[in-house]
């Protein structure tokens, strides 16, 4: 150490330059030693390297290091060094895209009532007139709905009968993707088991109240820069994120995958326009859980019968639970029990991954019930890609197993198998092949078989065609060929034509229909119609409207001498924030647009002109997606030129089922055109900042320093002005009693 002389040099360190100036020395052999703090600063790994102490300073010695090389430039005291990747600690970056998702809004309390009346009448049968109505209050604790229907025909025996369908109060958790639901609601199956309607309680995790969460295993990628680089990550050949990353190894964690199998590509870029390329295979599967998440469901109530004839109609006591747990990246297991008054089972599944050619599936249950104990298994394997797929799944069952929802009537199968595959020829269409086969205990009860092959594909242009032959075998043993064209006819009117034929099994059967129609638009008013006819002396027409607070239809048939006419209204009424309103049914959640009070201003959704606010300067938006963000908008161009706009555009997240008010900066006052002088007595110039204090609108400069001003109220406003290193406030003030004023020229003096 006596032999070493310590100073200060300037470095490189795989070509990236080191801020400031790094201690080191140099024995008369010309061996190197620097700084060890600094060293590690710079992520070089040096294990068991030789270390010495100058004037305090721990220093390695770096030039025995396997692979590691260094120039030294004694005139500008400078060191290039160069050590090998594997000697640098890693990179480590998550390719996870970011959740931008604006919080969900929790609703002020509220309600609406949607109904839907219908009328019908027919040659030779009467009319009837029936109604579907839907009650429902909101508001941070959740919503709660009743629905019921009245129908003036005789109806399972019963005439003029009103029957209630759900009734249940539902409060979700968007930040722990939770969901209570007390009332009616329908239980959750697994891997076995059936949806069974019940009244009771039902809770459990709703990877829908955060659509932007990805519960399905991540992948993750490692690779190697010699010096600094950018990556950047392609799955199946789409570009997905991009990172810079230090010399040395890098590791790429939480890669989003896309269902089947696929590639990911890591293209390692450096400063001088080398790459490399990384490829490495995965499979993807959304049946598979990321390891630690957890999907449950518990429900415990009493099971309803006789749904949409009996209004509570509810039977004995029964329970269910069920968890799904992904235990590593290749690994989910799930158990699920169920039980009522005379039926217990409980059983135990996994899916898993088979290499990267597709997802096992196996599981085991066991049921106890008045008719003694029983068994059911199951086994299937799912393979899918970019062209082809298929899949084969199988549950079999002994003679004693029961399960809830069984009856004397219906039974679990003995065995269900289904057999599916599909192949992509890219531009000549796709093929499809379904097969199911059912057998059961019961001796008198036959088995039945169904196939289906499918293709469809474009043609000329937009046009699509679609092919299918199925054949049914069982009690009744039928085979249909089934082709459909469909043309796409401007932007939102179609046609199509088909043909159905009986080849096997039924007498005549064959048929052949053409139709045109043009839906409903999804939001914002209009109308739409349907024309089909048919070879079977079947026609019809109909007509639809969507007004601002109902929608309209009108449909007449004719088949076989027999004529028949349809109306229908539909509608709602609700009110949220203080504001009653008329509006469509609202079938999901909605919004009032305010507008301060401005009538006939026009108002966008996603984009879209949806209508302009009433008299009251108020709009209703409905539909809008629950818990994804919904672009809301005002078009300053349809507002009076003494009015202002500030902010147009705002994302909206609302709760399911429920409403948000919406309001819009918008300022009644004058217009002015202002002139604006620079210190120096000229026009502002078009690269100077000006900003309306009031609002904190940003206004673009014009030619001659012009800005324009729309909303001043009758006190003024002051402007914020930044002129390269200069900036100044201005007062305007409204003078004389034009409504486009023309003010100035102020002159931006002071300031800094």
């Amino acid at each position: 150490a006596g032999q070493l002389a310590l100073g200060t040099w300037e470095l490189t360190v795989n070509t990236r330059a080191v801020d400031g100036a790094v201690f080191g020395a140099r024995d008369s052999s010309g061996r190197l030693y620097l700084d060890e703090s600094a060293l590690r600063n710079w992520r070089v790994i040096l294990p068991g390297a030789e270390r010495v102490e100058v004037d305090g300073v721990a220093l390695l010695r770096v030039d025995a290091v396997p692979g590691a090389r260094h120039e030294v430039d004694e005139r500008r005291q400078s060191i290039a060094l160069s050590f090998p990747p594997e000697r640098l600690a890693g990179t480590r970056f998550d390719a996870r895209p970011a959740d931008r998702t604006p919080a969900t809004q929790a609703p002020h309390w509220g309600g609406f009532f949607n109904y839907s009346l219908f009328g019908y009448t027919a040659s030779g049968s009467g009319s009837d007139v029936a109604g579907l109505f839907e009650a429902a209050v909101f508001g941070p604790q959740g919503t709660g709905i009743a629905s019921f229907g009245v129908n003036t025909a005789t109806t399972m025996g019963a005439t003029g009968s009103l029957v209630r369908f759900d009734t249940s109060w539902r409060r979700d958790e968007p930040g722990a993707m939770r969901s209570l639901v007390v009332g009616d609601s329908i239980s959750r199956p697994g891997f076995y088991g059936r949806s069974v309607r019940l009244g009771g309680i039902q809770y459990g995790r709703n990877f829908t109240l955060q659509p932007g969460f990805i519960g399905t295993p991540l992948l993750g990628f490692s690779g190697t820069a010699a010096v600094p680089s950018t990556v950047d990550v392609f799955v199946n050949n789409r570009w997905l994120a991009s990172q810079p990353v230090e010399a040395g190894p890098f590791s790429i964690d939480n890669v989003p995958s896309v269902s089947g199998s696929g590639t990911v590509q890591l293209v390692v870029r450096d400063a001088f326009g080398q790459q490399q390329v990384i490829s490495q295979s995965f499979y993807g599967s959304p049946v598979l859980l990321a390891p630690g998440v957890d999907d449950y469901a518990l429900s415990l109530g009493a099971q309803r019968r006789n749904y949409g004839i009996e209004s509570a109609d509810y039977g004995g006591a029964q329970g269910m639970a069920l968890w799904r747990r992904g235990l590593s990246g290749t690994l989910t297991a799930e158990a699920r029990a169920e039980a009522d008054e005379t039926t217990r089972s409980a059983g135990v599944a996994s899916d898993f991954l088979v290499g990267k050619i597709g997802v096992g599936s196996l599981g085991v249950a066991a049921s106890s019930s008045d008719v003694g104990g029983g068994g059911l298994w199951l086994a299937g394997f799912e393979h899918q890609s970019r062209r082809h797929s298929f899949g084969l799944r199988g549950t079999f069952t002994s003679r004693s197993f029961r399960q809830v929802g069984d009856d004397s009537i219906f039974t679990t199968p003995r065995s269900n198998v289904i057999a599916r595959a599909a192949v992509n020829f890219g531009p000549y269409g796709s093929v499809s092949m379904a097969v199911v086969s059912q057998r059961f205990h019961e001796p008198r009860r036959p088995g039945i078989d169904t196939g289906t092959v499918t293709w469809s594909g474009n043609l000329a242009g937009r046009a699509t065609l679609s092919m299918s032959l199925s054949r049914v075998v069982g009690a009744v043993s039928d085979t249909t060929l089934f082709a459909s064209l469909n043309i796409p006819i401007g932007r939102d009117t179609s046609a199509s034509a088909g043909t159905v034929s009986g080849l096997s099994g039924l007498a005549d059967a064959g048929r052949q229909y053409v139709s045109l129609q043009k839906p409903l638009p999804v939001y914002g008013e209009g109308e739409g119609y349907r024309v089909f006819a048919s070879s079977d002396k079947r026609v019809e027409a109909g007509a639809a409207f969507a007004t601002r607070i109902a929608r309209i239809s009108a449909e007449a048939a004719q088949a076989h001498g027999t004529s028949a006419l349809r109306v229908a209204v539909e509608g709602g009424v609700g009110a949220v924030g203080g504001h009653g309103f008329l509006s469509r049914p609202i079938v999901d959640s909605f919004a009032v647009v305010s507008a301060g009070g401005l009538a006939g201003l026009e108002v966008k959704q996603e984009n879209q002109s949806v209508g302009r606010t009433d008299r009251n300067g108020l709009l209703v938006l409905t539909p809008l997606r629950a818990y994804v963000p919904n672009k809301l908008s005002i078009n300053p161009l349809s507002a009076p030129m003494n009015v202002g706009v500030g902010t147009d555009a705002q994302q909206v997240v609302p709760m399911w089922r429920s409403g948000v008010k919406v309001s819009f900066d918008v300022r009644r006052g004058r217009s002015a055109l202002v002139r604006l002088l620079a210190a120096d007595g000229k026009p502002l110039p078009a690269s100077a900042r000006v900003v309306d204090a009031s609002t904190g609108q940003t206004l673009p400069v014009g030619v001659d320093g012009e800005v324009f001003l729309s909303g001043l109220p009758d006190a003024g406003t002051r402007l914020t002005v930044q002129s390269g290193a200069r900036r100044c406030e201005i007062a305007v003030v409204p003078e004389g009693d034009d409504l486009v004023l023309e003010l100035g020229p102020y002159a931006c003096k002071g300031g800094a």
